[in-house]
Formats: C-alpha cells, sequence, structure tokens
C-alpha cells in the first residue's frame, strides 16, 4: 500500500459535559470488567489504575468513541456491556493512545470492511490522524508483536486514509447513496 494521506489529522476537543458523558461510559465499562473479571485487550488486569492500565484506557477510549462521533456528526450510544464492531453509529471502530506518533492497531480477528480510526491524545484533547478499513490494514509488514503481546497489526500514520474521505463516506451512506 502506498501512502494515501493527503491531509493533516484533524483536531477535535470534548466539552467538559462531553468529557463528564465520555468517562462515566468509561467508568462503567471498567466496572463491569472488573465484576465480570475480564482482562483489558492490551492484556491488562482489570484492577491496574495506573496510567497504562485499563481503568485509563476505558475512559479514554469513550471519550476517544464521542470525539469521532462529534467530528462525523453521528450518534454515540456509549454502549457498555456489548462487544463487537461499531464503537460509533454501529459501524465504526475506534482505537485510541495517548501518543501523537502511535500506531493503528488492528488484530487478527477484527472485522475487514469495517473502518478502524486511530484516535491521539488524551483528557478531551484528541487528534483523528485517519482511518482504514480492517483488511486494509492486514499486511505482513505492520504485523509485531511488541512487549510480549499477541500479534496485531501497526500500521503507520502515513498509511491511513484521511478523516475527510470518511466524512464523505458516512454523508453519503445517511443520505441512502
Amino acid at each position: 500500500m502506498s501512502s494515501i494521506k493527503t491531509a493533516q489529522w484533524a483536531k477535535v476537543e470534548l466539552s467538559p459535559s462531553e468529557m463528564f458523558q465520555g468517562a462515566n461510559v468509561g467508568l462503567m465499562r471498567q466496572l463491569k470488567a472488573i465484576q465480570k473479571g475480564l482482562k483489558h485487550v492490551n492484556e491488562g488486569d482489570a484492577k491496574h489504575i495506573g496510567k497504562s492500565g485499563s481503568w485509563a484506557w476505558h475512559v479514554e477510549g469513550a471519550m476517544a468513541e464521542m470525539a469521532v462521533a462529534k467530528y462525523l456528526g453521528l450518534f454515540w450510544s456509549g454502549t457498555v456491556g456489548v462487544l463487537g464492531p461499531g464503537d460509533v453509529a454501529g459501524v465504526i471502530e475506534v482505537r485510541q493512545t495517548d501518543r501523537h506518533g502511535g500506531r493503528l492497531i488492528i488484530r487478527p480477528k477484527d472485522a475487514g470492511r469495517v473502518p478502524y480510526v486511530l484516535v491521539t491524545g488524551f483528557f478531551g484533547e484528541y487528534r483523528l490522524q485517519g482511518w482504514l478499513y480492517g483488511d486494509e490494514g492486514r499486511r505482513e509488514q505492520y504485523l509485531n508483536a511488541p512487549n510480549g503481546r499477541p500479534p496485531a497489526y501497526m500500521v503507520p500514520q502515513n498509511e491511513l486514509r484521511p478523516m475527510s474521505e470518511l466524512v464523505l463516506l458516512t454523508q453519503q451512506e445517511s443520505n441512502g447513496k
């Protein structure tokens, strides 16, 4: 795949009330994970509360989902306890990292023809770096297993589609085209 990114990242800032709503959804997800004894997809213990623990992952992940929905003008339900494709509007997956240089992580079992958006940042200030369909990111050159974690495809930002394309795609789909 050649570099297809043609635009800079999109900046999204959540208002205090949006941050409160997103953080509450993340908190409910975390409590559900503790209740069920689950581990975070990044292999973190559900009771680990540090910056890199599942507590922060759930809260920041939920707020990143809200940021994508806000940018695209789509509904965000903030579901709790429902796993599967569709963090935003039931059709868009969101992956968040606090590192602005981070990569889009797509796991081997992730859905193929679903858009995955890379969101970087934290505390309500996010950069939507771009997106790809899951099957576009499954290339051998991106496969990696850092720090003893399960293998995943880690797509560099310069290989992502610009957010403007996803805006157009979601507008066309909402207009029934």
